[in-house]
């Protein structure tokens, strides 16, 4: 991903970028949890929330909640963080596209403070030296302002849709087309011969 960095190495730096410039002051963590979600949510299915047996349920992130907060512990943790994460990304890089649908940003920010917020509780009650109850805690907190960065992530980079990326570069993987990788340098990726975009959990 652009020179020869690979697509979570780009994320980190224009991440950075953006977080530089809004005179955001966080944690190193919480810095690398969001680089990691922007390079999890190139494939569609991560928008959705995954059970214990591995499947995706296309269902409303208001139910989602509900069914978080009626099931058990670990289950409960996998939701919330599902929950909490859809609705930064959405909110930070499909804010214009809401203010045309009957649910807006207001609902997905509402959403992601809550659940980011529960999160927090119960990972820091279940595990008190685990880190990423500070993390969770702080993206509940200060959730504007990380669909700010978020934004600024997608205004600078044209970026609207990650799927059409992650298709184009599957494409170029497959093929080795000139014309796949030609589309894909005009959006600032350089394709990397026996590289692969992977899920970085």
């Amino acid at each position: 991903m652009l020179e020869n960095k690979s697509i979570q190495e780009y994320f980190r730096e224009v991440v950075k970028d953006a977080i530089r410039n809004h005179d955001l002051d966080i944690y190193e963590s919480t810095e690398f949890y969001i680089v990691n979600l922007l390079t999890e949510y190139t494939r569609t299915e991560n928008f959705y929330a995954s059970t214990k047996d591995g499947s995706f349920a296309e269902e409303p992130l208001a139910l989602v909640l509900v069914k978080a907060l009626g099931s058990d512990l670990g289950e409960r943790i996998l939701l919330l963080r599902k929950v909490g994460d859809v609705s930064l990304f959405i909110s930070g890089f499909f804010s214009d596209s809401l203010n045309r649908k009957v649910v807006d940003i207001d609902y997905y920010i509402s959403m992601g403070e809550n659940a980011y917020g529960h999160l927090s509780h119960l990972v820091r009650a279940r595990t008190p030296e685990n880190q990423l109850s500070t993390v969770f805690n702080e993206l509940s907190k200060k959730f504007i302002p990380f669909v700010e960065v978020l934004s600024e992530v997608s205004e600078q980079n044209s970026i609207t849709s990650m799927d059409d990326i992650m298709r184009l570069y599957e494409k170029w993987l497959k093929t080795k087309g000139k014309r796949y990788a030609k589309l894909l340098r005009e959006k600032g990726i350089l394709p990397i011969p026996g590289h692969t975009m992977t899920n970085p959990h």
